[in-house]
């Protein structure tokens, strides 16, 4: 590998050699690439449930807040601790650039497709009437508290990288606590979703496709982040409690899905002789 410029003044005087040497290898590439495949394709599947139904019953305007802060804490987190990769790429190939940024372009892809499946949730609420009214309400309330959380944490970030530096203490130990915070809210994400879930028995408009490719993927994005450039156990150990909550939460959905399955056949079978008695007392007689 080559570098495209041969110098010492290198940008905010990160040492863009040794960060070169961590490329990814040919696997790693190939696995993240995958990872970022699938996560576009997961989500689409819970974008397109939610366009197609027109409704966004069954999905908990708590478990898209959490989840929503979840990402950007993550997402946040890898800029400061891959920050000298973003500042190295103009000194590199570009390949090897984005072969760096693999991870960032997954955290990010996660956190925008959360907002807008947020987004799609206020749009194709259920008919409001009085007997959401009060999930209407807690459903703005929760958006308006994302919105704030996500400018204040990203305020904070510029302020520190503008005061004390990029590469300040200060500035690393800001991204360990948006790190502990993503595993907080993690920690939490799932339960609301599965307390809904349980309670509506049923999964509504929540993509079951969806949690069927996360699920796994999600134990692979987990090895992927802990053994990239500069892991740091709190960018990888949110992902694996969501593996396992996801586990939980997706057992659930399958449950009640087959069950509605079965309880409608078992309706089609007791209608079938109705139907067919009454076409026979319609029949005229000859």
């Amino acid at each position: 590998m080559e570098l495209v410029a041969e110098t010492n003044d290198w940008p905010f005087g990160y040492n863009c050699t040794k960060s070169l040497s961590d490329v990814p290898q040919a696997g790693d590439v190939a696995l993240g690439a995958i990872i970022v495949a699938g996560l576009f394709i997961s989500y689409l599947f819970q974008i397109i449930e939610i366009i197609y139904r027109r409704s966004s019953k069954g999905i908990s305007c708590f478990f898209l807040l959490l989840g929503t802060l979840n990402a950007f804490c993550l997402f946040d987190n890898s800029i400061v601790y891959q920050f000298d990769v973003i500042a190295c790429c103009p000194e590199w190939d570009g390949s090897d650039c984005q072969k760096q940024l693999l991870k960032l372009y997954q955290l990010g892809l996660q956190f925008s497709s959360l907002v807008f499946i947020y987004g799609l949730f206020l749009v194709f609420f259920p008919k409001r009437d009085e007997s959401n009214a009060a999930e209407w309400r807690r459903s703005c309330i929760s958006a308006g508290v994302c919105f704030a959380a996500v400018s204040i944490f990203a305020s904070i970030h510029a302020i520190i990288a503008t005061q004390e530096g990029v590469q300040s203490s200060m500035l690393s130990h800001y991204a360990d606590v948006l790190g502990y915070f993503g595993v907080g809210f993690v920690l939490c994400q799932f339960v609301p979703q599965i307390y809904k879930t349980i309670k509506e028995k049923s999964a509504g408009s929540f993509s079951i496709p969806m949690l069927i490719i996360q699920t796994p993927g999600s134990f692979i994005f987990m090895y992927f982040l802990a053994t990239g450039h500069n892991p740091e156990v709190t960018s990888w150990l949110p992902i694996l409690i969501t593996g396992i909550l996801q586990t939980i939460l997706l057992s659930s959905c399958i449950f009640f899905a087959i069950r509605d399955r079965r309880a409608r056949k078992a309706q089609d079978l007791e209608r079938k002789p109705l139907l067919e008695e009454v076409e026979v007392k319609a029949t005229p007689m000859n």
